[in-house]
């Protein structure tokens, strides 16, 4: 089972990536059925305790039960995911991870441009906001994690791309 939910974390972090390419993700279920979503038409995964829950922009919703879902896979088409984030985002890091006190957000770009960094719990409802601002180069950021343990993402925003990353706060 925790498989399952590991590749669905994979998932909502690869479609973090708003960046428009010609790739699709193809839903598997257990009882045969594929379905095709253009990944720029997807807005939003949300996750319940048994439930995936895939949002488009044109207001359709669709829903299945995670055990019901044997695999997804992204077509390869157009520019990968890493090779877009690649040009934009040098680094990416959260540390130490797992941390039990603060949290380290080290980010580089090569461009400049507004970001937004923010700190998210499992339910995808933002806790704080480490950082609003132009960006460019390697800056280190310093949150202080005064949570319950448990899993926790960073998010960063721009114009251009949405990108998160996991870590774990073991008090």
């Amino acid at each position: 089972m925790w498989y399952k939910y590991q590749l669905l974390l994979t998932m909502f972090l690869l479609l973090s990536v708003r960046a428009t390419m010609a790739q699709n993700l193809v839903v598997t279920l257990n009882n045969s059925t594929t379905v095709n979503f253009p990944i720029a038409s997807i807005q939003s995964i949300k996750f319940g305790a048994n439930t995936m829950i895939l949002t488009e922009f044109n207001g359709t919703v669709n829903s299945w039960n995670i055990p019901d879902i044997n695999n997804y896979a992204f077509t390869p088409s157009g520019p990968g995911v890493n090779e877009i984030m690649s040009s934009l985002v040098k680094i990416f890091t959260v540390f130490p991870n797992p941390s039990s006190g603060n949290i380290n957000v080290q980010f580089h770009t090569e461009d400049a441009s507004y970001i937004t960094m923010e700190i998210l719990d499992q339910e995808g409802r933002r806790l704080s906001e480490i950082y609003s601002g132009n960006h460019q180069g390697l800056h280190t950021y310093t949150w202080n994690a005064e949570l319950a343990k448990g899993v926790f993402y960073c998010r960063i925003s721009s114009k251009n791309y949405t990108i998160t990353k996991p870590f774990t706060i073991s008090l």
